[in-house]
């Protein structure tokens, strides 16, 4: 509200349209007050969306929430703030403004840790739950990247990847969620040979894995697709290689989840708690979304193009 208090005193607009050709003038007059609001903007957004190193309130907040509350957070809500940063961006700064300040460059560089350091936290976590909550601060990092990327294919690919993860990590979160419910395991290392027990929330895990890991016929792979091509187009080739390292780094952590639950033989003896009907619903639709996300891709992805077409 500070950010929004400081860009009226200078513009006296609210208007998006009417305070981005303001700004153009009113940064010659008024650098301080406009830079100071731009931080605040990326700050509280940033806060709100667990952009790293925000992002300290999520993991907790996501792993002790109840699954359905979870899936809701992580799929759904922490996005929002991060497409409101983007039509800051877009609607609100001008050209003349992003020259003058390297916001997208602090958010590039922002996002780029993010990845990286959401990846390796979420390889040191023992539970499940809390290993998918710092997964999504390495996952919300990727639409950061698109923004401050800034070329058309990398904004598509960080757009569509708001998309692609709302289905995905809410998909993770159900799986998990179905799995405590039915046995009370929480611990990574207690869920050897749990996919024999429980073959649908594990396959459900394992497409919802494949997806954040980028493999072929998930959305994942479609969303880091453009972001990769951006990066090449751009000359960011050490962004290029973020994303290829982080594609590796989700494999190692959940891929060895998914073959110990089905190659290994059980090693605890659960209790069952029979899975409602209604959950294994929703994980089925969160599996057939996922794939549709990688299979029939083009539809939402020609509408985004044309967004960011109108928008740049």
């Amino acid at each position: 509200m500070l950010g929004v208090a400081m860009v009226y005193m200078v513009t006296g607009h609210l208007n998006f349209n009417m305070v981005q050709a303001e700004l153009s003038l009113a940064i010659a007059h008024y650098p301080l007050n406009i830079y100071t609001a731009s931080a605040l903007f990326i700050v509280a957004f940033g806060t709100k969306a667990a952009l790293f190193p925000l992002h300290v309130w999520l993991p907790d907040a996501h792993a002790s929430a109840p699954s359905p509350s979870s899936a809701m957070l992580s799929g759904l809500v922490i996005k929002i703030y991060a497409f409101v940063l983007f039509l800051i961006f877009t609607r609100l700064f001008p050209q003349t403004l992003l020259e003058a300040i390297p916001l997208r460059q602090i958010i590039l560089w922002l996002g780029a840790a993010g990845v990286m350091f959401g990846s390796i936290y979420a390889m040191l976590q023992s539970d499940l739950k809390k290993m998918l909550a710092y997964s999504s601060i390495g996952q919300i990092a990727f639409i950061f990247m698109g923004i401050g990327i800034n070329h058309d294919l990398a904004v598509t690919g960080g757009l569509y990847h708001i998309m692609v993860h709302a289905v995905t990590k809410a998909l993770l979160f159900m799986s998990a969620g179905a799995i405590i419910y039915s046995t009370g395991v929480r611990r990574i290392s207690d869920l050897a040979g749990i996919g024999k027990l429980l073959p649908l929330p594990m396959l459900a895990f394992t497409i919802g894995s494949a997806s954040m890991v980028g493999l072929p016929g998930t959305g994942g792979l479609i969303s880091k697709w453009y972001l990769a091509l951006g990066s090449l187009e751009n000359g960011q080739i050490f962004f290029l290689l973020i994303i290829l390292a982080s594609s590796l780094l989700n494999a190692v952590y959940y891929m060895p989840i998914v073959i110990s639950a089905f190659m290994k033989e059980e090693e605890n003896k659960f209790e069952f708690k029979k899975i409602p009907f209604s959950m294994q619903l929703t994980m089925i639709l969160g599996m057939l979304m996922v794939l549709a996300s990688g299979i029939i891709s083009r539809p939402v992805i020609q509408l985004i193009e044309q967004a960011v077409t109108l928008l740049y």
